[in-house]
């Protein structure tokens, strides 16, 4: 089969003297059965929460969801550190392509713990 993954976006942004719209789509292949998906409960801890330890190559897709009541960033643990790069707020969602291996995603919360982040990772 060809064509597996199929992605979509718009945003439409309307506001007194600026309206703007953006969409796009694209469709990939999923090489091969790799493909790992759950909900990580994530803390304020300063090293983050690892989201999988199913590696991913960079190249594939993600995609998070905030399931908390509180905002939660998207990011990288790398050798224990943990870097952000996408904050989310309660009931918000991203898609990307992943820039490095997915066992390197982590979450963290401003707050709390058992913070429930929703995530999916497929290659191509």
């Amino acid at each position: 089969m060809a064509n597996e993954i199929t992605v979509s976006a718009n945003l439409a942004v309307n506001k007194t003297n600026l309206s703007s719209a953006y969409s796009g789509s694209l469709q990939a292949d999923w090489v091969g059965e790799v493909a790992s998906q759950g909900v990580a409960y994530v803390s304020s801890a300063a090293s983050g929460t690892v989201l999988t330890t199913v590696s991913i190559s960079s190249g594939g897709f993600f995609w998070f969801r905030n399931a908390a009541t509180v905002n939660v960033t998207i990011g990288f643990q790398i050798l224990g550190t943990y870097y952000a790069a996408i904050t989310l707020r309660p009931g918000e969602f991203t898609v990307g392509r992943t820039a490095y291996a997915s066992d390197a995603y982590a979450a963290k919360a401003t707050s709390g713990s058992s913070n429930p982040v929703q995530f999916a990772f497929f290659t191509t």
